[in-house]
């Protein structure tokens, strides 16, 4: 299955993709490189997110944690990858911020205290 489509990540299909497949993933609510990339002239280059409301981030978050529950035994999958904290020029940043105060780190915090109690 393709998630990507001329440097279109949709995170549906991404969604859909490590459900189906049990993998693990690494976090992330956007990603957007466009501005690295537009001088010099390397659009062709770009890759971006669609798809990434905050339901499917909700989302995202339960697959990821239901698949390392589900493999914890393995050593590699003790891991949890959050990608990234604070890449504002790609649009990847979890930080607070006046965009979305702070969602993204209380979606992990909340998250990350249902699965250790």
């Amino acid at each position: 299955m393709r998630i990507n489509d001329r440097n279109i990540i949709d995170y549906d299909k991404y969604l859909k993709f490590i459900s189906t497949n049990n993998k693990q993933g690494c976090i992330f609510f956007n990603f957007n490189n466009t501005a690295r990339l537009f001088i010099p002239d390397k659009l062709n280059l770009r890759t971006s997110v669609i798809n990434n409301n905050i339901f499917n981030q909700t989302k995202f978050i339960d697959i990821i944690f239901n698949n390392y529950q589900s493999n914890r035994n393995d050593e590699i999958d003790k891991i949890l990858l959050i990608n990234s904290w604070n890449e504002w020029g790609e649009n990847m940043a979890i930080e607070p911020s006046e965009e979305n105060d702070e969602l993204y780190l209380n979606m992990i915090k909340f998250k990350l205290l249902k699965f250790i109690n």
